[in-house]
């Protein structure tokens, strides 16, 4: 149904196509026969056949919304792929060009007739392509790594259960051993306590005789909260003591919670005594003495929830122990479950593949690991079951092992598919720049050949010219559509605030231009504003290019920097590094710089300000606006470019 549906519109495009490359091979007519505007038009044999086209246009416009509800509930991505390119036959205005050219024919303007009939076989050669473009690799790997984000997912959730039930068998194991830890414990975080009150006392004192003693404070407030931070490791660290467990520390943290009793209020306890020490260091006593008592508060409610471990500890008996034996066949089964989810998904996907994919290996080796880690963890409940929580405690440990070889292989997996999406993506901004470069340098020649010939025929345009600077018009909002395309892929991307603002710039720019030669504008701040956007594409085309040189790099040394790699997995990447963007940024700033004067300019030449000129000037607030925010957020990034990059 599918190929049918394509073939049925792509055969009416096709057509209607090669009708009007006939209208092209007519025979010409000396354009200087045509009659005289002020004349009535006459039908000519070529307007009546570029009517039954604009007739063929109106069929298959019609066709695209038929076959589009036809499909609409068996085959919803292709009805909406036949909707969008509904939209694109009307955003071109092919039903009006052909008027428009019918007219032309008709006056005998055979040479204005012809260059708008190869805009328009150009326009409908982009929408066969469109009809016929595969997304289905571009789908795919997005599938794919939904997939496997949705595993990752489930085998953190899985290593911090299992985490958690490990520390309860070796509680179990061991209750005095416990019991003497979190005693001890306690024991440091009452002295804590006892010196946070003590130097809370103090600022209160000293703020009464001046700042002169403060200093001193804040040198001991800053050496209680490196002990405040050791005992917060001291207790994540109880239930995080294998290797299993730093591997996954960092997504834990992540969340910002913890577990662990006592752990949460003593990170706030961190924070207020790192704002206490900046106060104290500034002189200011007071607010200083404020975050002394808010750590102080979460210093004894971090008591509180340790005391209150204690007392759970010390009534454990053998009923949790059998608890604890059903949890652990609980996440087991947990486990099971999503071994065959990998597996079933795994095999389906060999099925529809003719070829072998070297990523299935990897998945396959993730879910023998997590099947792996099922089968300790049914051994560990059997062995709580029958009151042995010490070797439950092994078969945890193996269980959790295995679980971060199936976390290695699946993020391994995510990385290499993220680095074939960025790359496609930068591959397609660039093919889409430079498509964009090339028409509107044709814009850019076709203003300045107007505007020439409307300074020699007394500041008037004839009506050709008027279709002719109609057609710049059309190619200028046409481009601000593709800019809006290429805006999504940089949505998508989420992290490339630079280039997307400057893309979201240029869009706004190139409707401005479009408003402006709709008014038949064609003098010398339009030219400089259809050159400002070719300077934009330019330096979006070498930021680009930059990126994928950056990507390849980045994909040859990741074998070298597999540890450093995996920590880089931590953070979002932006689809441009950071060299492109800052590069980017200062050439936007610069362009800024300029239209500012030319806005100027033209606001010092009139008498009164246009609606078009006022929302120019808006646009270029607006980004200026967004570009010192991504300069900003560069900085905070920390990781300068190498001088050699930026230039």
């Amino acid at each position: 149904m599918k190929e049918l549906t394509l073939f049925s519109c792509v055969t009416l495009l096709l057509a209607f196509g090669a009708n009007l490359i006939q209208g092209q091979e007519s025979p010409q007519v000396d354009s200087s026969l045509g009659l005289q505007e002020t004349e009535e038009i006459k039908k000519t044999p070529l307007g009546v056949r570029q009517q039954r086209i604009k007739r063929m246009i109106v069929e298959l416009e019609n066709q695209f919304s038929e076959l589009a509800r036809t499909l609409q509930k068996d085959n919803p991505e292709q009805a909406e792929k036949l909707v969008d390119a509904f939209k694109s036959s009307k955003e071109m205005l092919l039903e009006k060009r052909m008027d428009e050219i019918t007219e032309l024919l008709d006056l005998s303007k055979l040479d204005s007739a012809g260059e708008e009939q190869k805009k328009t076989i150009d326009d409908v050669k982009s929408l066969i392509e469109f009809l016929l473009k595969d997304d289905e690799e571009v789908d795919r790997i997005k599938e794919e790594i939904k997939k496997l984000q949705e595993w990752k997912d489930a085998i953190d959730g899985l290593i911090k259960d299992e985490n958690k039930l490990k520390e309860e068998s070796e509680i179990h194991t061991d209750k005095d051993q416990a019991l003497e830890d979190l005693n001890k414990q306690i024991g440091q975080l009452k002295e804590l306590i006892d010196r946070q009150d003590e130097l809370k006392s103090d600022t209160e004192k000293e703020s009464l005789k001046g700042i002169d003693g403060l200093d001193e404070i804040a040198e001991k407030q800053q050496e209680l909260r490196g002990l405040t931070e050791s005992l917060r490791n001291e207790l994540e660290g109880d239930k995080k003591d294998g290797p299993q467990s730093k591997q996954s520390k960092g997504s834990e943290q992540d969340s910002d919670q913890d577990d662990s009793p006592g752990a949460d209020p003593l990170r706030d306890a961190e924070e207020d005594q790192k704002w206490a020490e900046k106060k104290l260091e500034e002189g200011k006593g007071k607010l200083a003495a404020e975050a002394e008592k808010e750590a102080l508060d979460n210093l004894n409610e971090a008591l509180e929830q340790l005391e209150k471990e204690r007392d759970r500890i010390k009534g454990l008996g053998s009923d949790e122990l059998e608890k604890l034996a059903k949890d652990q066949s609980s996440t087991a089964n947990d486990a099971g479950q999503l071994s065959e989810k990998m597996k079933d998904l795994g095999d389906s996907d060999e099925d529809a593949s003719e070829q072998q994919d070297p990523l299935k290996d990897g998945q396959k080796r993730a879910q023998e690991a997590v099947e792996s880690a099922q089968s300790e963890m049914g051994k560990a409940s059997e062995s709580l079951a029958q009151g042995s929580p010490g070797g439950a405690s092994k078969n945890q440990e193996q269980a959790l092992e295995d679980l971060e070889k199936a976390k290695e292989e699946v993020e391994k997996q995510l990385e290499e598919l993220q680095q074939d999406q960025k790359m496609e993506a930068l591959v397609q901004l660039e093919q889409m720049f430079i498509e964009m470069l090339e028409r509107q340098e044709e814009a850019t020649a076709k203003v300045l050949v107007l505007d020439e010939k409307r300074n020699k025929q007394d500041g008037k345009l004839r009506r050709a010219d008027r279709i002719e600077l109609r057609s710049v018009e059309l190619l200028e909002r046409d481009l601000s559509e593709k800019s809006k395309e290429a805006e999504g892929l940089l949505v998508d991307d989420g992290a490339s605030v630079v280039v997307r603002n400057v893309v979201e710039g240029m869009k706004n720019d190139l409707i401005a231009l479009a408003d402006r030669v709709d008014a038949n504008e064609t003098g010398s701040f339009v030219q400089r504003s259809q050159k400002e956007v070719e300077m934009t594409l330019k330096e979006l085309i070498d930021a680009v290019k930059l990126a994928q040189q950056m990507q390849e790099q980045q994909e040859q040394q990741q074998q070298q920097q597999e540890q450093q790699q995996q920590e880089q997995q931590q953070q979002e990447q932006p689809l441009l590094p950071p060299s492109a963007e800052l590069k980017l940024l200062r050439l936007t700033q610069l362009r800024i710089n300029r239209r500012t004067i030319d806005f100027d300019g033209e606001i010092q030449g009139s008498d009164k300000l246009n609606d078009v000129l006022m929302r120019q000037v808006r646009d270029a607030t607006l980004l200026q606006k967004k570009i010192t925010e991504s300069a900003r957020e560069l900085a905070a990034r920390g990781q300068p470019p190498l001088e050699a990059e930026i230039d």
